[in-house]
């Protein structure tokens, strides 16, 4: 038992020397990836919430799953029924803003060019077209 232990040991350390003599692969420099709060302000933006921040979003969500799993828990005592409320309670903010954003998009699209945007200089993002 002891030399399969040895063997195995002196096989991976020999593996770690040649490892280390494999080229390293230059950076990647792929593209900025936006983060979730960036993706979020642009979800706000879009459905035209110009005076709602990323983290209001998210303290609705939280303020409104803690409340109804404290109401739902307390009512029926049963704690996955709760946690289902829950879940469903807090993603509703985050719904209503995608399903707000998604909507303006539809509309702006079927707007057609501005005044403003038949220039060859835009002068904003297509969803800023009309207010509804």
């Amino acid at each position: 038992m002891v030399a399969v232990i040895i063997g195995l040991l002196v096989g991976t350390g020999l593996f770690c020397v040649w490892w280390s003599f494999w080229p390293v692969d230059p950076p990647s420099t792929a593209p900025h990836r936006p983060g979730v709060r960036e993706r979020l302000q642009d979800e706000i933006t879009q459905a035209g919430y110009t005076s709602v921040s990323p983290a209001n979003v998210l303290a609705a969500c939280t303020l409104g799953g803690v409340l109804v799993f404290t109401l739902v828990s307390a009512s029926t005592r049963v704690i996955p029924v709760a946690l289902c409320f829950a879940a469903m309670a807090a993603y509703g903010p985050l719904a209503l803003v995608r399903m707000r954003a998604r909507a303006r998009r539809a509309h702006c699209a079927t707007c057609g060019p501005t005044p403003s945007t038949t220039s060859p200089r835009r002068s904003g993002p297509a969803w800023l077209c009309r207010k509804r």
